[in-house]
């Protein structure tokens, strides 16, 4: 493994450095070389050494514990260390000055009632005499586990041939927040905190902080497609049928004329009566199917209207939360909550960057179809619902890193560092 890390040195000096390490080498170990390869190390590069390390954006400076894997340790490219006397900082904890913060209480096997009070730090158990807790145990490892002790209580199986048994299962290490029983070997021990220490809220420790990402359904509105009510259509009104009347009279008389028959005249009377009452009827059913049209098109309209409402609710609740601003994601990266590692190269919102809140355009659209035969106003009124739901008020302006490959922030410099 890698890692790029500035070095300070106690004469105010710093160096900007990369640790070529296999992830299994201890802090120690690492400790060292550095003091050994330095140019401006230490006097006494034979010394125990350890790292402390200010992570980047952090204030705070930890000890990391000597014999903890470079692999597992609180610390990453872009931290600042400096070397540090182990036997220094762990004089403290190992003379019993400093306050328990856990404490070990074998239940079981030839070691029962043992209890181990242990301060803030790293721990060693197993049945070397070298550990910190030894255990009289045959099926217990030499170094079987490691207890890292701070503001968490965790337990760090090192590989032993039995490993560590919780509930009947094997397991490579367990965060302690409850007393927990644990089979280690043929001996069952219990570990938890000592009296009331505290421990709520987000406690920086030396280590890694391990975090399994619950499942997690990713929201994203795609939108929907709705179709608009057809508005009513102009009607041509039918001529009066002039010729329609004529024609038949023509007829008639030419009949009575010949034939002298008096139905003739009952022919000529009524043509003119049945045209005409087709006529009117005609233009009433007209009237009476636009009427028809046009309720069915206000009710349609209306109906409308009250489902893009509606969406417009559902897509602007969803498109904030497709992109969660910066403090919600703080909050939840500090708290590991369920947004925690939820962006993967392989998501559509991949190195999407939240630039605030504003009116953008709908996901929603309204199909119509265009005709000329519309009447104008109900045309218009269709298009006026459209225009008034075609954009979405306070949700997020994003724009893609990967895509813009640089932002920039305008404007005077005041306005711009308040940014």
């Amino acid at each position: 493994m890698r890692i790029k890390l500035t070095l300070t040195r106690p004469s105010g000096s710093s160096a900007d450095i990369v640790v070529t390490t296999d992830a299994a080498a201890s802090i120690a170990e690492v400790a060292s070389t550095i003091a050994r390869v330095d140019p401006q190390g230490p006097d006494s590069a034979n010394a125990d050494f350890t790292l402390h390390a200010r992570l980047p954006g952090s204030t705070e400076t930890l000890p990391l514990p000597p014999e903890a894997p470079i692999g597992e340790a609180w610390v990453g490219s872009g931290a600042v260390i400096e070397l540090a006397d182990a036997g220094v900082y762990y004089s403290a904890a190992r003379t019993g000055q400093a306050p328990a913060v856990a404490v070990v209480r074998v239940l079981s096997g030839d070691d029962a009632g043992r209890e181990f009070t242990l301060p803030a730090g790293s721990w060693t158990l197993g049945r070397e005499a070298s550990c910190d807790i030894v255990l009289d145990d045959p099926l217990v490892s030499k170094r079987h586990a490691r207890l890292e002790v701070g503001g968490e209580i965790e337990l760090v199986d090192l590989g032993a041939a039995n490993g560590i048994v919780v509930d009947g299962g094997i397991v490579p290490r367990l965060k302690v927040v409850e007393p927990e029983r644990v089979l280690i070997g043929d001996t069952e021990v219990e570990i938890g905190f000592a009296g009331t220490v505290g421990r709520a809220g987000v406690v920086p420790k030396a280590g890694p902080v391990y975090f399994n990402r619950s499942p997690r359904v990713e929201q994203r509105y795609a939108g929907e497609t709705f179709p608009a009510p057809e508005p009513p259509t102009e009607r041509e009104n039918q001529p009066f049928p002039l010729l329609g009347m004529l024609t038949p009279m023509l007829l008639g008389g030419a009949m009575y004329f010949f034939t002298r028959n008096p139905l003739s005249l009952i022919f000529i009377a009524m043509t003119p009566l049945m045209l005409i009452g087709n006529y009117f009827t005609g233009r009433g059913r007209n009237k009476r199917k636009l009427k028809q049209q046009i309720k069915i098109f206000d009710e349609r309209l209306e109906s409308l209207g009250k489902q893009l409402a509606a969406e417009r609710e559902i897509e602007h609740d969803v498109r904030m939360r497709e992109a969660p601003s910066t403090s919600e994601a703080l909050k939840h990266a500090l708290t590991r909550g369920p947004l925690l590692w939820t962006r993967r190269p392989e998501h559509w919102s991949f190195l999407n960057l939240r630039l605030g809140v504003g009116t953008m355009p709908s996901r929603n659209e309204v199909s119509a179809k265009a005709r000329d035969s519309f009447l104008p106003e109900f045309q218009e009124r269709l298009e006026k619902l459209k225009d008034q739901y075609a954009t979405v008020a306070d949700v997020p302006i994003i724009d893609n890193l990967y895509d813009a490959g640089a932002l920039g922030i305008a404007g005077s410099p005041q306005t711009a560092g308040e940014r």
